[in-house]
């Protein structure tokens, strides 16, 4: 980004402000100054003159020229530029003065005509020449609007005496590609007020607003899309920038047109950070739809009437469309769509446009109010506009609201480690569009400019805070290391026993890219998430948004690893899964693939299977104590293309969702060559919440216990977990019990039934018992089954 001197003159009062000042302002507010340029260096002192006549040298495509500098006596001067004419105020290089080139000129004889000085090109004099047309490399410069008054006067009054600075943006500070967000810092850093451009409200007179259709692959991705319409006055002949604009526009490299529309919307853009689309409405012969075309056999978002483009995003208006001197219904369009879908756009047509530039970068999505009311007033700077259409929203996502935090004091002087006042902060954001509101207990309220998009929680206001405050203000302290004994984490001590215990029985442990594509994160959002996190300009569309599940990246490590010739793997993955900009969930990720062991001499071999997975999480769940009759596998109904739709199975602990255990689907295992395939996915947060959060010494009784197995064949209605709720639920000496088996034959397959062995422990901390009170215990347990319906074997 570059800001010029000149045009922070035109808003505020720089008297007494020297140019090494502001650049340590822009380094000091987080703008790197890369480069400067002092352009009164770059020339000896050029003039502004007067082409009082222009005739061409016989033979030759020189032409001799008579240029009134404001002397006795016009300069004769041969110059070989085509477009030079009478009547045009130029600039003036005399002899014995260097310009930027590194040309020193003398009194020289051309064709026998003496030449005294050089009407100069805009590429002699220090605007380079990429930024420039061909036209303008090869023309001398025609200064507009020509008066008479500028004749013999410096190019400072053109904008030549410029000062410019060179900035490297950081990405969460895109809103600074709208140097009015620059021109407020600066004017917040030395306490002066802004001088807006006036821009009274004007009449509509009935003009109504264009209407855009968004084609339904386009209507996710745009965030914004406004429009309005702007009645000009007719011109006679096309209307010119005037130089100072013009030239502005040449020194921040924004290459001109040949339409004076077009390059009026560049400096908008440059000015507001809001690009526009303009069209002559007159020439609309249907209706006006953003979609995606075929250009240059590239895919590409582009504003089309019928089967017509208007224009390519990025690209000039198509001239048919074009505004021209004869425009009086000049239609202008407003858009934010996300930035990865700009970025592709950039890169396919290999363009670094103005416009494309602020589409690609994360700006605020509702900029449009004021790019519409910025281009107003620059259509009356130059007496154009007459009348504007009410403003038409077509598709806005994000309603206008101003950011607002809650921070107390305390906090921020923690923080930064100085005792800074409400006051003190308060002035720090005085003209940032931006206010800070003392409450009770201390606590500051910061309503923030919004088009601050990089501001998401408390932190990153204690950080403006330290910016604006000035980082070099605040004194350098050593740490104070404070030896403390840390907490007991049982959280973190439960998770760390995971780990361990998935380590012991021999399952990889393995990190995987958190980063994946929208559509990826909508399929697997298998946990229902209320919101998923993306980033504010992701690098691809392939790594926009966090992940919603810890399984098809696990997935795709087991793919990885079958291209690679292994076939077998037990593999986790311990991850965060981010919902919302404050909310984060501990996952735990299992997967299982290929045989458990093979040992072909002896031919002993053992496939993963569910029954294996299953286990391995309930073990899991068994670490962090969860009641045994609340936790329940039931049938999952997941509708995922990569996944068994018959084998899946949700895991709920009070009716509460935990996680999932799922087979790949056969046709994906066997188009990606993968042996039966097996995966797991834990909340861990989830889990920690039903746990037991106590260290408990469990007694030991000193009797010696009994036990005694039952089998029972129950109806399929009844699973595990409720049967055995049913059976054990306040029964008396019961210390344990364990599964032996769950068997199901044709017969009961056919009756649906299944049959379940479960052994039970009994003892007494008090006393031995009895085997009459063990018998009564066992008749009560035994009465519970038969009123089950059930069957004992």
């Amino acid at each position: 980004m570059i800001l010029s001197r000149n045009w922070l003159d035109q808003h505020l009062n720089l008297k007494g402000i020297r140019n090494d000042e502001i650049t340590q302002a822009l380094n000091s507010l987080g703008f790197e100054v890369e480069k400067e340029i002092d352009w009164t260096s770059l020339n000896d002192p050029l003039v502004i003159g007067k082409v009082k006549s222009s005739q061409l040298i016989p033979e030759t495509h020189l032409s001799l020229n008579y240029v009134d500098i404001g002397q006795k006596e016009p300069l004769q001067i041969v110059c070989g530029a085509p477009n030079v004419g009478t009547g045009q105020m130029v600039i003036i290089a005399q002899v014995g003065q260097k310009i930027a080139n590194g040309l020193f000129l003398t009194n020289r004889q051309i064709r026998n005509y003496e030449s005294q000085g050089m009407i100069c090109a805009l590429n002699e004099i220090g605007i380079e020449a990429k930024t420039l047309t061909d036209k303008e490399n090869d023309s001398i410069y025609e200064i507009a609007p020509s008066h008479p008054s500028l004749i013999g006067k410096s190019i400072g009054e053109i904008g030549l005496h410029d000062y410019l600075w060179d900035m490297d943006l950081t990405l969460n500070r895109s809103d600074a590609l709208a140097a009015t967000q620059l021109l407020k810092e600066l004017a917040n850093y030395f306490h002066r007020k802004i001088k807006w451009r006036a821009n009274d409200l004007l009449p509509t007179k009935g003009l109504v607003p264009p209407t855009v259709q968004i084609a339904n692959g386009l209507k996710n991705d745009v965030e914004t899309l406004a429009t309005q319409t702007f009645e000009l006055e007719a011109q006679a002949q096309a209307k010119k920038l005037t130089a100072q604009d013009d030239l502005l526009l040449k020194k921040i490299k924004v290459k001109t047109t040949d339409n004076f529309y077009e390059d009026l919307a560049n400096l908008n853009s440059w000015e507001t950070g809001q690009p526009l689309v303009l069209f002559d409405e007159a020439r609309l012969k249907d209706k006006l739809t953003l979609q995606t075309i075929t250009y240059n056999g590239k895919s590409v978002i582009a504003l089309t009437d019928g089967a017509e483009v208007v224009t390519v995003l990025g690209l000039p208006t198509e001239l048919a469309y074009s505004p021209t001197p004869a425009t009086t219904r000049l239609g202008a369009i407003a858009l934010n769509i996300k930035a990865p879908l700009m970025r592709k756009q950039q890169k396919d047509l290999n363009q670094n446009s103005t416009t494309l530039q602020r589409l690609m970068k994360p700006l605020n999505p509702n900029l449009y109010d004021y790019g519409f009311q910025n281009w107003s007033s620059l259509l009356k700077k130059y007496h154009l506009l007459l009348a504007v259409s009410p403003l038409n929203i077509v598709q806005q996502k994000y309603v206008k609201t101003t950011k607002q935090f809650r921070i107390s004091l305390q906090k921020i002087q923690d923080f930064l480690g100085i005792q800074i006042d409400f006051e003190t902060i308060k002035n720090l954001f005085e003209h940032l569009d931006s206010t800070v509101t003392l409450h009770k207990n201390n606590v500051l309220v910061f309503e923030m400019d919004p088009n601050r998009v990089d501001l998401f929680g408390t932190n990153d206001i204690i950080e403006e805070i330290a910016r604006l405050y000035g980082y070099d203000n605040i004194p350098a302290e050593p740490l104070k290391i404070i030896p403390q004994v840390p907490p007991l984490n049982l959280k973190a001590n439960l998770i760390e026993q995971t780990q361990e215990y998935l380590l012991g029985r021999g399952l990889m442990n393995v990190k995987t890219y958190a980063l994946v594509n929208k559509t990826e994160a909508q399929e697997w959002n298998i946990f229902n998430l209320p919101t998923p996190l993306g980033l504010m300009a992701p690098l691809s569309q392939n790594h926009e948004i966090y992940r919603s599940s810890l399984i098809p990246s696990l997935i795709q490590v087991a793919q990885f690893n079958a291209a690679n010739g292994i076939k077998k793997g037990q593999i986790w993955e311990v991850s965060d899964i981010y919902s919302g900009v404050d909310q984060r969930q501990k996952h735990l990720g299992l997967l299982v693939t290929g045989s458990l062991w093979d040992e072909p001499l002896v031919a002993n071999k053992m496939e993963n299977n569910f029954y294996y997975l299953k286990g391995l999480v309930e073990t899991i769940l068994d670490l962090y104590q969860l009641p045994k009759t609340k936790v329940k596998f039931v049938v999952a109904d997941l509708a995922q293309k990569m996944i068994h739709p018959f084998v899946q199975a949700k895991i709920l602990v009070d009716n509460q969702l935990m996680g999932y255990i799922l087979r790949l689907n056969p046709l994906f295992e066997q188009q990606k060559k993968l042996h039966p395939t097996f995966v797991a996915e834990l909340n861990l947060e989830a889990l920690w919440k039903f746990s037991n959060h106590k260290i408990t010494l469990n007694p030991q009784s000193k009797f010696q216990s009994s036990t005694r197995d039952l089998s029972i064949i129950l109806s399929e209605k009844f699973n595990f977990q409720e049967s055995l709720a049913m059976l054990t639920d306040n029964l008396k000496y019961l210390v344990n019990w364990k599964l032996i088996d769950i068997y199901r034959d044709e017969e009961l397959i056919n009756r649906h039934q299944q049959a379940l062995t479960i052994s039970f422990q009994f003892n007494s901390f008090d006393k031995q018992l009895t085997e009459s009170e063990i018998n009564e215990v066992w008749n009560e347990l035994l009465s519970r089954a038969e009123k089950m319906g059930g069957q004992i074997r």
